[in-house]
């Protein structure tokens, strides 16, 4: 892009980020204010505005939203948000016509996704996500951050806006992970060597990720946290839809040398969608993912399909010949 047109973009999103901002009721100092308690520290203003608009967008959008990811890719998470605004405000079509045009993007596809997330666009829905994540104590990563998941490249159109962390641990625990997933419904085999792979990879100082289900899941992450070592459970509902219920006592663990991760806002309840989608997180994520019995209609299926997509190592360990949950 010539500099003087650079130049006159990020005029016209500083423009869009102040009527954001004022259509909000928002002044750039409260912004951060709300921020605040989601990061250890506030940075540059312009990156930190940026980070409030990844958390406006964790109200707005199902996981894996292409269409929101090519609009913060062409402008940022600020002025993607605020050009979305001003299409909502906009009886009419010019706005999008508009935001379309600036972003490369097709004027229909875009009209579809507006439509799509005005039905969630509320300054009070907002604010009550920045509220409900600092009341459970949560932090905030997103992708101009170094601690950010290296491996989220790889989904490239459908790598997450932000990711909310939960817990003790730190988001470098990605930097040496394995996923560790399986069915719901395991044998005292299929246990067994979940406990000792777990126990291997904790003597090699690997973090042991899964998705936190009953099953194998459930034993990944418990042989992890007894044998001395580190794991991150991928959420697929907001901090306030731990699921399963059952796993409460599990996910406190966890939280105390680990981490609870989730790309979806406060008053999402997880869902069969949500579910595979936040499988491509696991997968991506982690430098490898094992299998420990699934059945053909396991969601580890997806998480291994996920992760050979991207070029990641995959392992299956098969259990009993006949027994549905290891098909």
């Amino acid at each position: 892009m010539p500099k003087m047109l650079r130049w006159r973009c990020i005029c016209e999103g500083l423009i869009r980020l102040a009527d954001l901002l004022k259509t909000l009721n928002l002044t750039p100092p409260r912004a951060i204010e709300l921020l605040r308690p989601l990061k250890t520290s506030i940075g540059d203003e312009d990156i930190a505005i940026n980070q409030f608009a990844a958390v406006c967008w964790s109200s707005l959008l199902e996981p894996g939203d292409t269409m929101a990811r090519r609009l913060i890719n062409a402008t940022s998470a600020a002025d993607a948000l605020a050009g979305v605004a001003a299409c909502i405000d906009d009886s009419g079509l010019q706005s999008v016509l508009q935001l379309a045009k600036r972003c490369e993007i097709e004027s229909d596809a875009l009209l579809v996704a507006i439509e799509r997330w005005r039905l969630r666009f509320s300054v009070k829905s907002f604010r009550q996500n920045f509220e409900s994540l600092a009341r459970l104590g949560a932090r905030m990563l997103t992708d101009d951050e170094l601690a950010w998941p290296a491996g989220f490249a790889a989904l490239d159109l459908e790598e997450p806006v932000v990711l909310f962390l939960l817990g003790g641990g730190s988001a470098e625990l990605f930097e040496r992970s394995v996923a560790v997933v399986g069915s719901r419904i395991v044998s005292p085999y299929g246990r067994w060597v979940t406990k000792e792979f777990c126990e291997t990879l904790v003597s090699d100082d690997r973090a042991v990720v899964s998705g936190g289900a009953l099953g194998v899941d459930a034993a990944a992450h418990l042989s992890t946290l007894n044998a001395g070592g580190r794991t991150i459970a991928m959420m697929a509902g907001g901090f306030d839809y731990l699921y399963p219920r059952g796993n409460e006592s599990l996910f406190a663990a966890i939280r105390q040398n680990g981490l609870l991760c989730s790309e979806l806002a406060t008053g999402f309840a997880p869902s069969k969608w949500r579910f595979l989608q936040r499988n491509r997180l696991i997968a991506a994520a982690s430098t490898a993912t094992v299998v420990i019995e699934a059945g053909f209609r396991s969601g580890s299926i997806s998480t291994a399909s996920h992760a050979a997509a991207i070029g990641r190592s995959v392992g299956a360990v098969p259990g009993q010949i006949g027994a549905a949950h290891s098909a």
